[in-house]
C-alpha cells in the first residue's frame, strides 16, 4: 500500500471531523462515491468557497476558508489520485446591486478581495483559483443556468419560499424588487459543484440548491460547514440574545453587525489591538459554546501546515483536547494562539496593494510624534503595537556588561530574542542606527550611539546613517534653511560619531547613497498607503512623509544591497511609528523581497535640563548638554539645570530628594560607568543626605576627563568627517 496515500486518507478523515473547525461534513464513503462518479463522467472533482466583501477590509476569517479549501483539495487529490478544481469565488455582482451609485468603488474592493485571496494562495502555496462572479456571469453557460433557476423557482411555491428564506428578514422587501436575483445567482453558481465550503448559514442556499437537482440532472451538493465566526473582545453573554448568537457574524464581511472593531482585519488591525482582542475575549469552558480564540488558532495552524507542507492537524487537535480537558487554562490558550497567529500569518501574509490601500486604517500610534519634544517612557510602550518586556533571562545574559538592562535604560523590545540568539550562537546580525543632521549632538544622542557601539562589537556589519535629506525636508526653514545647512551639521555629527567609536566604514551620508537606494525609497512610497501614513503620523506633512520613506529605506535597504540577516535598531520610544511602518513595508513586500523585520531595542529618553517632562533637545536653550561643548559651557549648563531637590536644605534632609525626576541623576544613570556609584547616589538623594550642589559637582568631576578626551578625538576626526560629506580631495 502507498503510505503517502494512507496518510492522506487519515488526514482527510481527521480534517473533516476536526473539532473546533468543522461543524458538518459528508462521510468519507459519500465522498468516495462522488469521486468515482467524477471518474465515470471524465471530469475533475470541484470544490467551491464563495464570499462577498465590504469596504472595511479583508478578514482573518476569510483566510480560514481559503486555507481549509486548499487543504481539502490537496488531501482529496492525493488520496484518490484525481484532478481537483478548488475555486474561491468573489461574488461581486450582488454588492454592485446593493451600491448602484458606488460601483466604481465597489469594483475596487472586489478586485482587492481577489488580490487578497491570490496573495494567500501564493504565500501558502495554495491550490485554488480565484474568480470574480462578474467574469463567470457573462458566459452563455451561466446565463442559461440562471434563467432556468428563475423558471423553476417561479413554478414551485415551496422552492420559492426556500429561496426567500436565504435573505435576511430586514432585506427581503428590497430583494423582492429585483426578483431575489442574488440568491438565484448563488444557486446557479453552485449547481454542479461537488463540495461547497461555507459557514453554517449557507445551508439555506444549499437546501434550495439540492431541491432543484431533478430539473438540472446534476449530482447533489456535498456541503462542508466550518465553525461560526464570533466577535472578539467580549463575552458570549453579550450577544447570546442577538441574531448573531445562532449563525455568528458573516465571516468575509469585516463590518458584519457593525462589529469591525471586534474582528482581525488583515493589514489594518494593529498587533497591539490583536493582542487586546484576544486577551479581552471571554471564552466558555463548554465545547458547545463559541470559542473565537480557538477559531484563530485553527486558522493559524492551517497556515502552518501549508508553510511546512505537512497536512496533519496534530497541533490544533492537541490544543483543543488539552483546553477542554482543563489541562490548558484560558490565558495559556490565548498566549499560544497569538504566538501561532503572529508567526504564521501576521508576520508572513502580505496585504493587498490595490483597493485596500484606500481603507482608512485603524489609528495606530496617534499619540506619539517622532518629531515631538515630549519625553516618553514606559507608559507609552503599549501605544501603537506591543513592545515586549526586558525579561530576567535577557538581564542575566548580559549581566553587568552594559547598563542598558541593569539600570532600565532599555524600556522594552521587539524581537530582541533573535539578536540574543545570534550573539549566543555567534551568528551574523547587522547593527543599524542613524540621526537626522538637524543640529549638534548632545547627551540625548549619546545613549543611542553607546548602544550601537556595544552591540556593534558582536555584529557582522553596521550601517550608521547621517540623514541630511531627512533633516532638510522634515524641518521648517527656520531650523534647516537648505540642504547645505543640513550637510554642515552632518560634518559635526559625523565628527562626534567617529570620536565616540562608530567605525568609519559604517557611516554614510544619506544624500550620497546609491541610485538603487533611492529607487527603493520610491518603492516604499508605493507600498505604504497615504491614509496609513496620515493615521500613523497624525498629520499630512509631505516633507515628513518623504523623510519617513528614506528612514525605512535606511533600515531595510542593507538587506537588499547585502545578505539578508537579522538586524537591531536602538531607538527612543518616540520612533515607534517609524518602526511600525517599517514592519508594514517588510510584510507587504514579501514575494518581491525577503526582508527579515528588524529587531528593536527601545531606549529611555535623556530628559531636558530645564523640564524633566521633555526630552533633551538643542532647539530649546538650556535644554541640552552638547557633546562638543567646552568645559566652561558644560559646567554652566549643569549649574543652570533643574533638579529633583527640595526648596531648602532642611526640607531635603526631612523629606529626601526626588532623583526619579532629576536630570542630574539621569546623567549619572545613563553615563556613569559604576553601578555602585549610581545606586549610592540614588539612595543618598532619597535619604536627604546628598544635596543638589554636591551632586552637580560630582557630575562635573565624573565627566571632565571623558569630555576632554572626546574633544581631542573630535579634532582628530574632523577632516575624515568632512571627506565623508564633501568627498575626498586629492
Amino acid at each position: 500500500m502507498n503510505t503517502s496515500k494512507g496518510k492522506s486518507a487519515d488526514n482527510l478523515t481527521s480534517l473533516l471531523s476536526q473539532k473546533g473547525l468543522v461543524v458538518a461534513a459528508p462521510r468519507i464513503d459519500v465522498i468516495e462515491q462522488r469521486v468515482e462518479k467524477c471518474r465515470e463522467d471524465g471530469r475533475p472533482f470541484r470544490i467551491l468557497y464563495g464570499e462577498t466583501f465590504d469596504e472595511q477590509g479583508n478578514t482573518l476569517d476569510s483566510v480560514k476558508y481559503y486555507l481549509f479549501t486548499s487543504k481539502l483539495a490537496k488531501l482529496i487529490g492525493s488520496k484518490y489520485e484525481i484532478a481537483v478544481e478548488p475555486t474561491i469565488l468573489v461574488a461581486d455582482l450582488g454588492v454592485f446591486r446593493n451600491y448602484p451609485d458606488q460601483i466604481r468603488e465597489m469594483r475596487g474592493y472586489a478586485e482587492d478581495r481577489q488580490d487578497f485571496a491570490t496573495n494567500v494562495r501564493e504565500t501558502y502555496n495554495g491550490t485554488f483559483e480565484v474568480k470574480l462572479l462578474s467574469d463567470i456571469a457573462t458566459t452563455d453557460e451561466f446565463m442559461v443556468r440562471l434563467e432556468k433557476v428563475r423558471d423553476v423557482s417561479r413554478s414551485d411555491d415551496a422552492l420559492m419560499q426556500m429561496i426567500i428564506a436565504t435573505v435576511p428578514p430586514d432585506r427581503r422587501e428590497e430583494s423582492a424588487k429585483n426578483g431575489y436575483i442574488y440568491s438565484m445567482e448563488e444557486i446557479a453558481t453552485i449547481l454542479g459543484i461537488d463540495i461547497k465550503v461555507g459557514p453554517p448559514r449557507e445551508q439555506l442556499y444549499d437546501n434550495a440548491t439540492n431541491s432543484m437537482l431533478s430539473h438540472f440532472g446534476v449530482d447533489p451538493l456535498l456541503p462542508v460547514y466550518l465553525t461560526q465566526t464570533y466577535p472578539l473582545g467580549m463575552p458570549y453573554s453579550s450577544y447570546i440574545n442577538l441574531p448573531i448568537a445562532k449563525y455568528g457574524l458573516t465571516p468575509y464581511k469585516a463590518g458584519s453587525s457593525q462589529l469591525a472593531d471586534s474582528r482581525i482585519i488583515i493589514g489594518r488591525t494593529a498587533k497591539e489591538d490583536v493582542v487586546r482582542l484576544i486577551n479581552d475575549t471571554e471564552i466558555e469552558p463548554a465545547r458547545s459554546k463559541p470559542n473565537p480564540v480557538l477559531d484563530i488558532l485553527m486558522t493559524a495552524d492551517l497556515a502552518r501546515q501549508h508553510m511546512e507542507g505537512q497536512f496533519d492537524s496534530d497541533l490544533a487537535n492537541a490544543v483543543y483536547k488539552r483546553y477542554y480537558d482543563k489541562k490548558l487554562d484560558p490565558a495559556d490558550l490565548k498566549a499560544r494562539t497569538y504566538s501561532e497567529l503572529e508567526r504564521h500569518i501576521l508576520d508572513i501574509l502580505p496585504t493587498s496593494s490595490s483597493a485596500v490601500n484606500e481603507y482608512p486604517p485603524a489609528p495606530l500610534v496617534p499619540d506619539i510624534n517622532p518629531w515631538g519634544g515630549e519625553r516618553l517612557g514606559k507608559e507609552q510602550r503599549s501605544a501603537g503595537f506591543v513592545i515586549s518586556d526586558i525579561t530576567q533571562e535577557i538581564k542575566e545574559f548580559f549581566g553587568s556588561s552594559t547598563p542598558l538592562f541593569t539600570r532600565e535604560i532599555a524600556l522594552g523590545h521587539t524581537d530582541f530574542d533573535r539578536i540574543v540568539d545570534a550573539m549566543m550562537y555567534k551568528d551574523n546580525f547587522t547593527m543599524i542606527s542613524g540621526f537626522s543632521s538637524s543640529g549638534e549632538f548632545h547627551y540625548g544622542h549619546k545613549v543611542v550611539i553607546d548602544t550601537y557601539n556595544f552591540f556593534r562589537k558582536s555584529a557582522g556589519s553596521g550601517y550608521f546613517a547621517v540623514c541630511d535629506i531627512d533633516a532638510y525636508v522634515s524641518r521648517p526653514d527656520t531650523s534647516i534653511s537648505s540642504l547645505e545647512t543640513a550637510r554642515r551639521y552632518a560634518i559635526d555629527n559625523i565628527t562626534d560619531a567617529l570620536a565616540m567609536g562608530v567605525p568609519r566604514e559604517d557611516i554614510y551620508l544619506q544624500s550620497r547613497q546609491s541610485p538603487d537606494y533611492f529607487t527603493f525609497a520610491f518603492e516604499v512610497s508605493k507600498i505604504i498607503p497615504y491614509t496609513m501614513m496620515e493615521n500613523v503620523l497624525g498629520h499630512k506633512d509631505t516633507g515628513k512623509y518623504s523623510a519617513v520613506y528614506l528612514q525605512i529605506a535606511d533600515i531595510l535597504y542593507p538587506q537588499i544591497s547585502g545578505t539578508p540577516a537579522p538586524s537591531l535598531i536602538p531607538v527612543g520610544i518616540d520612533q515607534k511609528p517609524i518602526i511600525r511602518l517599517t514592519k508594514e513595508v517588510a510584510n507587504r513586500s514579501k514575494g518581491t523581497y525577503s526582508f527579515i523585520p528588524p529587531s528593536v531595542l527601545y531606549l529611555a529618553h535623556m530628559p531636558s535640563l530645564i523640564d524633566y517632562s521633555e526630552k533633551m533637545s538643542k532647539s530649546k536653550p538650556g535644554s541640552a548638554l552638547l557633546l562638543g561643548a567646552n568645559q566652561a559651557e558644560f559646567e554652566s549648563a549643569i549649574a543652570n539645570a533643574i533638579t529633583g531637590g527640595r526648596n531648602t536644605k532642611a526640607e531635603q534632609e526631612e523629606l529626601g530628594g526626588r532623583p526619579e525626576v532629576c536630570p542630574i541623576y539621569e546623567m549619572h544613570r545613563f553615563n556613569n560607568p559604576s553601578d555602585e556609584f549610581v545606586s549610592v547616589t540614588f539612595e543618598a538623594c532619597k535619604a536627604g543626605t546628598l544635596m543638589c550642589g554636591a551632586d552637580k559637582a560630582a557630575l562635573k568631576e565624573s565627566t571632565r576627563e571623558a569630555l576632554e578626551l572626546h574633544r581631542q578625538k573630535r579634532e582628530e576626526y574632523a577632516q575624515i568627517a568632512t571627506e565623508i560629506v564633501r568627498g575626498a580631495t586629492s
